[in-house]
């Protein structure tokens, strides 16, 4: 069962072939109008094994921020919803019976996204005098850098990046931005027209500009056991720790490549829980890292932070292993076991692991690949990053696509980091804005001239970042025969491989021989690595961009909301 099947009576707690979490909704233990997520709700009331796949086997939370679409959840009224995405407080709340926002059809500026991107999108159109519409999936604006607390989180102390954030929010909205949250963009129509699910109705939104601030979600690797419950991402992770105080695990391993790992676990430290190994994919740092830590004095508090977050780690007793990936987990129905493997010489790992470790949770991050779905719709050009492995947009200085009047900012157009992000998304809204000839006062000009020289300071800080932790890039290294590369239709490495002997030689015709792209998450998580193995398979480079057609919706909506199309 895969936890979105017909609607079932409040008292069917104890009925075995409803999912774990529809159970656990039904025992009324988890009370509705709460603030926290359903993620969360499920998370402190022990729940680890919270739906089956449709093979049956067992299935946990994973992205913790939509993209997986694993979470999917009945609720009382008959609607699906994902569980991280979503409010106790909706439990039992009727969609039509709730007020939907009037949206104007034909904005000056529509943002798509509500991190440090779109909100300096929408603060620098707005104060050009632009209408600006923002819309973000979420109920709280802030994206997974300015992640804000829940207003029932107990505990949770702010800190610099969620005060920052609130401040930047408290901006925007003084400004008579019209900001929608919960607004789920499922759709892109040339030349430029947006479908997005608001309240129970679909609206269709026609801007004069769009800033797509779409942000990047996390990449985990195929390998034995990446599907058991109490696997997440690390952003997963942190979202429970950060938004809603609760710590996912207590006896934890952390397996990746970057900084946000490391962030991770000492938040984790702080919490009370026990972070048994963090395991780099880069070298360990040495003499010849010292040009790169040099490099980082670009951003002087960032390099502080991080040494802070080093520090902390080892005080804790952390087991580091450099040079090291996660090649597989283990458990009786969930993750109790973790190993891992080196890394040789050619940049693969190695035929032996190193070190086992006893755990209730494995936290996997390596690296980010852009959500770019509604640009490919609207016909933006792509470039390949062979630095990290990916396709994003293609833009200028100001964010400008090959698309008139689209503008993508922040990590949606490559990994770019959060301070970046935001005067990249300065700039793009001052493009806008100077695109449809609203006249500049002279105090914007100089907050532009300092965005540009902040922008070009942090990008020498992400080089320099991601020199020190440079990486194999690994795709489907480290799976098994028998490992799911599509996680969401059970299709292993087996069967793929199978397909590529007979002949396959292109992604689509992959798919349809197999399934692998077909399920909830829409190949975000198989198609990179089938992109790869194409690739490989016929020795042609990663140059052009070879990943499933986009498709509407390009996130989960009620199927009535689509049949009745879009209103104005």
């Amino acid at each position: 069962m895969n936890g979105c099947g017909a609607a079932s009576a409040p008292d069917g707690a104890s009925d075995p072939s409803l999912p774990p979490l529809e159970r656990l909704l039904r025992s009324g233990a988890i009370g509705s109008g709460a603030a926290v997520s359903l993620m969360a709700a499920a998370t402190a009331h022990g729940l680890v094994h919270i739906t089956d796949s449709d093979d049956g086997s067992p299935r946990g939370f994973f992205c913790g921020m939509g993209v997986c679409g694993e979470c999917t959840v009945t609720l009382f009224d008959g609607s699906c919803v994902r569980a991280c995405m979503t409010s106790c407080g909706q439990i039992g709340a009727s969609a039509a019976g709730q007020p939907s926002p009037d949206v104007p059809e034909e904005p000056d500026l529509l943002v798509i996204g509500g991190g440090p991107a779109g909100l300096a999108a929408a603060r620098a159109g707005a104060l050009h005098g632009l209408r600006v519409v923002l819309l973000d999936e979420r109920d709280k604006l802030g994206g997974q850098y300015y992640k804000q607390p829940s207003d029932a989180a107990a505990g949770v102390t702010p800190d610099f990046q969620m005060t920052s954030g609130a401040r930047l929010i408290a901006d925007v909205r003084g400004l008579c931005v019209q900001v929608v949250t919960q607004a789920v963009v499922w759709g892109a129509f040339r030349p430029m027209e947006f479908a997005v699910l608001i309240g129970h109705r679909t609206v269709r939104i026609r801007p004069r500009r769009a800033v797509l601030a779409t942000g990047a979600f996390e990449r985990g690797l195929p390998l034995p056991g990446w599907t058991l419950p109490g696997v997440m991402t690390t952003g997963a992770a942190q979202t429970l720790l950060r938004a809603h105080g609760i710590p996912p695990g207590r006896r934890v391993l952390i397996a990746g490549n970057g900084p946000l790992n490391f962030q991770l676990a000492y938040e984790l430290l702080k919490a009370g829980a026990q972070v048994v190994a963090l395991a780099e994919a880069a070298s360990t740092p040495g003499w010849a890292s010292l040009r790169s830590v040099a490099g980082l004095m670009h951003a002087p508090p960032l390099l502080a932070q991080g040494f802070r977050y080093l520090a902390s780690i080892v005080r804790a007793g952390t087991h580091l292993h450099y040079t090291t990936v996660l090649a597989g987990i283990e458990g009786d129905g969930r993750a109790q076991r973790a190993r891992l493997r080196r890394i040789d010489a050619s940049g693969r790992p190695s035929a032996y692991d190193v070190a086992t470790y006893d755990v209730d949770l494995v936290c996997m991050g390596y690296g980010l690949e852009p959500q770019n779905e509604l640009a490919r719709l609207l016909g933006c050009d792509l470039r390949h990053d062979a630095g990290r492995g990916t396709f994003a947009v293609a833009t200028d200085e100001d964010g400008a696509t090959s698309v008139p009047g689209v503008l993508v900012a922040g990590d949606g157009g490559g990994r770019v980091g959060a301070h970046a992000a935001l005067a990249q998304g300065w700039l793009a809204g001052c493009r806008a804005a100077r695109d449809l000839d609203r006249p500049t006062p002279p105090e914007l000009l100089t907050e532009t001239r300092r965005c540009r020289a902040r922008l070009a300071q942090h990008r020498k800080f992400q080089s320099a970042l991601w020199s020190l932790f440079r990486a194999p890039e690994l795709r489907h290294e480290l799976a098994a025969a028998d490992t799911p590369i599509c996680r969401c239709e059970n299709v292993s490495l087996a069967e793929i491989e199978a397909e590529l002997d007979g002949g396959v030689t292109t992604i689509g015709a992959l798919k349809r021989a197999t399934r692998a792209g077909m399920g909830r998450c829409q190949g975000r998580y198989c198609g990179p690595v089938l992109i790869r193995l194409l690739a490989t398979r016929s020795g042609t480079p990663l140059a052009e961009p070879r990943a499933f057609a986009p498709r509407p919706p390009v996130r989960p909506v009620p199927i009535a909301s689509v049949a009745r199309g879009p209103e104005s």
